[in-house]
């Protein structure tokens, strides 16, 4: 009798400590959608093909790089190309980097020949926004925020467009950007 009581303190232990990491990972948050003005972005950048998965480890080790190269880089950037509105699943195309500030544009040749530079200038576009905590969030805020984002356009007619993620790190926040290009 012991031993039971035991295991199921232990089993209600464990499944409060997962619904406790869910929530603080932000899982169970609402995402929030609205159409607002977005950008400038000058975004140095590398151009890859990975899973979805990879884009957090590449986003460390290019803002790990570009910091030693005296660039800010508390926003990074990930888009991923192709296959818009559907799965995301398997290996794309897809451009990790950093966002810039303007006075950093005249040093670019500083962060050397392996990246590239990408205005994405000022427009019309939806936007989600989730909460940013830990690695898993990024997980959950792109399960929960793509088909939102999707659903949205199916909604209000916006074809599908390839949505940018800027993780805020000392903001705490990931938002998916997606511009508006047409009803």
């Amino acid at each position: 009798m012991k031993f039971i009581k035991i295991l199921l303190i232990s089993i209600l232990v464990i499944i409060v400590s997962f619904l406790l990491f869910f929530w603080y990972s932000g899982f169970f948050s609402t995402i929030k959608i609205e159409e607002k003005q977005t950008g400038p972005f000058h975004i140095l950048y590398r151009e890859l093909i990975i899973d979805y998965p990879q884009a957090d480890s590449e986003l460390e080790i290019i803002m790990a790089e570009l910091s030693s190269k005296g660039y800010d880089v508390r926003l990074g950037a990930v888009m991923f190309y192709g296959n818009e509105g559907r799965d995301s699943g398997g290996s794309r195309k897809c451009m990790i980097g950093v966002v810039v500030e303007p006075q950093d544009i005249i040093r670019i040749g500083r962060a050397g020949k392996q990246f590239r530079h990408k205005l994405i200038g000022r427009q019309y576009s939806i936007v989600a926004s989730f909460p940013y905590t830990n690695h898993f969030s990024i997980f959950a805020g792109h399960y929960k925020a793509y088909p939102a984002i999707r659903n949205y356009c199916y909604e209000n007619n916006y074809p599908p467009e390839p949505i940018l993620e800027l993780h805020d790190q000392p903001g705490r926040t990931i938002n998916y950007i997606m511009k508006i290009t047409g009803n």
